[in-house]
């Protein structure tokens, strides 16, 4: 067999080293990306944990209870807004139950200014984790510039509500709307025929309408009623304020609000939703006291709940030690 050419025999051997070359820099990758995932799942990734510190429920956008599916497409695409992040109810309560236990958390302490919703229901599950903790001593702090209703339900769970001066305690009651369009189709000369059946029967209403009608009223009332009163007598137990006093906050808030020149705080502290009327600097300084530490930027010592819970909550992957 005649022997190949020097130029082949020389292209080959280039080739070859070229292949071996790539097979070792993929095997390397390879490896590489291995041991990064060991790392991740397996590896102990914990900052050491501050001496004295508050756990900070820094609540922001919904408290549900499955978050929402995400289209990988377009969170590369846009940054989501504040009021699209969702919180897991499940997450807020073991960051609490966690904490009760965790002798390196001596407070709680609730930001609440960049919570969008959470409703009765969700409240009252977290009440009870927030009931537990208060239980071994452990103050529990709310902290916003202006309490909304909703907000404002979950902070009366609190020990200590704190509001800036330029704030207040926005409690307007429950209302049920809709929109009516009937004098709308009637400009654009549209005709509706709506066939129906017995009494309160109201899904078309908005077309035929321009107010709600004796019957929807009838029906929405009640259910309105039971929602507002729980409402309000939680905060009054909560608040320990005689019954009635939250509907006489809200029905009298325009004569109460003169009363007071106008400010909104000293309202709120008159009517006995709030503890305290303290500046962002002052209520920072009431809790670097309260927990009896502050970090390098001069503000209180503070965990953050939702890397804390993922911190503390047991990996499936690593067996729990005995």
């Amino acid at each position: 067999m005649a022997k190949s050419s020097w130029p082949r025999r020389l292209f080959s051997a280039v080739w070859n080293g070229i292949t071996r070359v790539r097979l070792a820099l993929s095997n390397i990758l390879f490896l590489l990306v291995i041991a990064f995932l060991l790392f991740v799942l397996l590896g102990d990734s914990r900052e050491p944990h501050p001496e004295k510190a508050a756990l900070l429920l820094n609540l922001a956008g919904t408290v549900v209870d499955e978050k929402s599916p995400v289209d990988p497409l377009q969170a590369l695409l846009a940054e989501p807004a504040p009021e699209d992040h969702e919180v897991l109810l499940r997450d807020v309560i073991d960051a609490i139950e966690f904490a009760r236990d965790d002798a390196a958390i001596n407070s709680l302490v609730m930001e609440l200014d960049e919570l969008g919703h959470v409703g009765i229901s969700k409240t009252q599950e977290i009440a009870v984790a927030l009931e537990s903790f208060k239980a071994t001593g452990k103050p529990v702090v709310a902290v916003a510039d202006f309490f909304t209703q909703d907000q404002f339900l979950l902070a009366s769970y609190a020990d200590t509500i704190i509001v800036n001066p330029l704030g207040g305690v926005g409690i307007e009651g429950f209302a049920s709307y809709r929109s009516y369009f009937r004098q709308t189709l009637e400009k654009l000369s549209l005709s509706m025929h709506v066939f129906h059946a017995g009494e309160f029967k109201s899904i078309a209403e908005p077309f035929l309408r321009d107010d709600m009608a004796p019957g929807e009223k009838l029906l929405t009332g009640p259910w309105l009623e039971v929602l507002w009163g729980q409402y309000a007598a939680t905060v009054e137990a909560q608040r320990e304020l005689a019954p009635g006093s939250v509907n006489t906050y809200v029905n009298s808030f325009a004569g109460s609000l003169a009363e007071q020149g106008g400010d909104t705080a000293a309202l709120a502290l008159k009517a006995g939703l709030v503890d305290k009327v303290l500046d962002r600097d002052q209520a920072n300084e009431y809790l670097v006291e309260l927990v009896g530490a502050s970090n390098e930027d001069g503000l209180f010592e503070a965990v953050m709940f939702e890397p804390y819970v993922r911190r503390m909550r047991p990996s499936e992957l690593v067996p729990m030690e005995g």
